[in-house]
C-alpha cells in the first residue's frame, strides 16, 4: 500500500500538470527572450550616448554597436520563430505606443 502511494506521488505530477507547465515554460522563455532583447536595445542606446559624449573611440563604438545589434537581431529572430504570437503582440504594442506618443 505504501509503495502504491509513493508511485502515485511520483507519477501524479507527470500526468496532471505537464501540459500546464509546458505552457508556462514557453511563456517564461518568450518573456526572458523579450527581456534580453530589450536589454540589448538599451545597451545600444547607451553605447551610442557614450560615443556621442566622447567616452568611446570610433573603433570601440563600431565594434560594440555591431555586436549588440547582432545580438538584438538574433534575439528578435528567436522570439519570432519560437513564439510568433508573442512577436505579433509585441509589434502591435509598439505601434500603439508610438501612435500614442505622436498624439
Amino acid at each position: 500500500m505504501i509503495g502504491l502511494a509513493v508511485a502515485a506521488y511520483i507519477v501524479w505530477p507527470l500526468l496532471g500538470a505537464g501540459g500546464e507547465e509546458s505552457i508556462h515554460a514557453e511563456s517564461d522563455d518568450a518573456f526572458e527572450l523579450i527581456q534580453r532583447k530589450d536589454a540589448a536595445l538599451r545597451s545600444i542606446k547607451e553605447v551610442e550616448f557614450d560615443f556621442q559624449m566622447g567616452k568611446l573611440s570610433e573603433e570601440d563604438f563600431n565594434q560594440l554597436n555591431r555586436q549588440l545589434r547582432q545580438q538584438a537581431i538574433a534575439l528578435l529572430r528567436r522570439i519570432e520563430s519560437s513564439s510568433p504570437e508573442v512577436a505579433d503582440l509585441e509589434q502591435s504594442l509598439e505601434k500603439d505606443i508610438a501612435s500614442a506618443r505622436n498624439t
